[in-house]
């Protein structure tokens, strides 16, 4: 077992639902939780592969339907800064993901220690997931911003389509963010703004938390 899922595997008490999302961290501790069970847990996922892996991990899954709070969420990222601002951007399921964020109590990234930085890496898109219908003027809207965009050739679980959106730095992101979100047809964004609290990363043998106040 490695120090980020030891980390994460000691906050996990008896009787506490549990969400895994995706990464290889989040299959990491999803090992490590087959290896040292806790009694009474629920786990559920916003991650299809995270399911198919706790159900080959014979782990105790059950289905969530939005109506139900979240003990504790463990997830991935690809940036987070140090106001725990998020980009959770290649998976494309971020809809899903933030849904379960959203109901948790708490909301823990487990990351690699080069991925938390001062800024959001602008190597990483603002993805939007919009109606098909909406596309052609998110594009526009998001192009009058100054920002690149591309379309992603498959579809998200819901059918819609996904927005990827370049910018040199994301110093604007919230902002940019917060007027995308307003157009009609637009779903979910990847960026997270309020959702985080608390990260563990690993760098070598040395694992950290850092509590969001």
């Amino acid at each position: 077992m490695n120090t980020v899922s030891r980390l994460a595997l000691a906050k996990i008490k008896p009787g506490m639902t549990i969400s895994l999302g995706g990464g290889s961290n989040v299959a990491n501790l999803a090992q490590a939780l087959a290896e040292n069970m806790v009694a009474g847990i629920k786990i559920v996922s916003p991650s299809e592969a995270t399911r198919t892996l706790c159900h080959k991990l014979q782990l105790p899954f059950v289905d969530w339907d939005g109506t139900s709070s979240i003990d504790l969420a463990f997830d991935g990222c690809d940036s987070v800064d140090l106001a725990f601002h998020a980009l959770k951007s290649m998976g494309g399921i971020h809809f899903f993901e933030k849904s379960y964020a959203d109901c948790s109590r708490q909301y823990i990234l487990l990351t690699k220690a080069e991925r938390v930085q001062p800024k959001l890496n602008p190597d990483f898109p603002l993805v939007l997931e919009a109606a098909d219908l909406a596309v052609a003027n998110v594009v526009k809207q998001a192009e009058k911003l100054g920002l690149r965009t591309s379309i992603r050739s498959n579809k998200t679980k819901l059918g819609n389509s996904l927005l990827d959106l370049f910018a040199d730095s994301w110093d604007q992101i919230a902002d940019w963010n917060k007027e995308l979100l307003q157009l009609n047809g637009v779903v979910s964004s990847s960026y997270f703004d309020q959702q985080v609290t608390g990260i563990i990363t690993e760098n070598g043998e040395i694992a950290k938390e850092v509590n969001h106040d």
